[in-house]
C-alpha cells in the first residue's frame, strides 16, 4: 500500500513538473512582433513631444507591451489618409511609439502618424490601436516605477 501512495505522489510531481515546463516553453517560443510604448495618463505638455523625445519626456508617465499578433500592424495602417493640410514639418505630440524590427511608428493622441519620423497621415483604424491598448494595459509593464517622495 506504502509504495502505491509513494508512486502516486512521485507521479503527481512528474506530471505537474512537465506540465510547468510545458507552459514555460510555449511562453519561451511566443513570438512577439513589437513593442507598444504609450501614455498611461491624459497628458498636457507645454511643448510638443516628438517622436526621438517621447522615452526623455514621457517615460515616467509611459507603459509598454509586447505585440503578439501578427496582423495587427497591418490592419493598423489599412487605408490610411493622406491630409494635405498638414505639412512635412506637422508638429506632432506623440503619445503612441510603436517600435517594430525595421521601423518606428509614432502616433499622436488625434490618430496622426508618422514612420521612421517622416510624417504619412491619419490612421482610418486608429481605433483598433486604442482598443488594443485597452485590452492589454493590465499586463503592461511601467516603463519606470513610481517612487514615493520622500520627506
Amino acid at each position: 500500500m506504502k509504495k502505491i501512495i509513494v508512486f502516486g505522489i512521485l507521479l503527481l510531481c512528474v506530471l505537474g513538473c512537465k506540465n510547468k515546463n510545458t507552459e514555460e516553453e510555449t511562453a519561451q517560443f511566443q513570438e512577439d512582433y513589437g513593442t507598444i510604448y504609450f501614455v498611461r495618463y491624459m497628458v498636457n505638455t507645454e511643448m510638443a513631444v516628438s517622436c526621438n523625445n517621447f522615452m526623455d519626456s514621457l517615460g515616467s508617465l509611459s507603459s509598454y507591451f509586447k505585440i503578439e499578433d501578427k496582423n495587427f500592424i497591418d490592419e493598423l495602417l489599412y487605408g490610411t489618409e493622406v491630409d494635405e493640410r498638414v505639412g512635412v514639418n506637422y508638429g506632432m505630440d506623440v503619445r503612441y511609439r510603436i517600435e517594430l524590427e525595421d521601423k518606428i511608428i509614432c502616433i499622436d493622441d488625434f490618430g496622426y502618424y508618422s514612420i521612421n519620423n517622416k510624417y504619412s497621415g491619419k490612421l482610418s483604424n486608429f481605433q483598433l490601436l486604442l482598443d488594443y491598448v485597452e485590452k492589454h494595459r493590465e499586463h503592461s509593464i511601467k516603463l519606470e516605477e513610481d517612487f514615493p517622495f520622500v520627506d
